[in-house]
């Protein structure tokens, strides 16, 4: 038994072991430029009912990002609603992680605020976590008591400059 305990923990070890381009796209300048989602269904979160169609854009400068969210009629996006949400906050990257799936992650708490919300209201606080793989960006929601785990059905694509 004990000599069958260092190989399973160099195993771990190894098998842990994080390539370099995998840590430089989880660092706040990975972030800036623009992003943009494709058509996705939005929905409540509290009882999963539809709300409407959109398309997501995020535009991240130093620590800071804005958000613009544009519904749509129909599922291709190609009849506006005439209805479009903005936000903005700042942002800072914290542990990078393993996400469920095995994935290099790394966590992000972003403020987000709206210029339509009454003046004085407190910024809502974000905590969740991020993987960019190539030109496609992913979050995913962090708890401190679950593995954190990145949501592959809403993926923002990085805009040429």
């Amino acid at each position: 038994m004990k000599k069958i305990l260092p190989v399973i923990f160099s195993v771990l070890i190894t098998g842990c072991t994080l390539d370099e381009d995998s840590l430089d796209e989880l660092t706040g300048n990975s972030l800036d430029g623009t992003w943009v989602s494709s058509c996705f269904e939005m929905v409540d979160l509290s009882d999963d009912s539809f709300i409407s169609y959109a398309i997501d854009t995020y535009v991240f400068e130093g620590n800071s990002y804005t958000l613009e969210s544009v519904s749509y009629e129909d599922d291709l996006c190609s009849e506006p609603s005439g209805s479009a949400d903005s936000y903005f906050g700042d942002y800072s990257i914290g542990d990078k992680l393993i996400g469920t799936d095995g994935a290099m992650i790394a966590r992000i708490s972003m403020t987000r605020q709206s210029p339509d919300w009454p003046e004085g209201l407190d910024p809502e606080e974000i905590e969740g976590v991020y993987r960019i793989s190539g030109s496609e960006l992913n979050f995913g929601f962090y708890d401190e008591n679950d593995i954190p785990e990145i949501n592959y059905g809403w993926t923002l694509t990085k805009q040429a400059d």
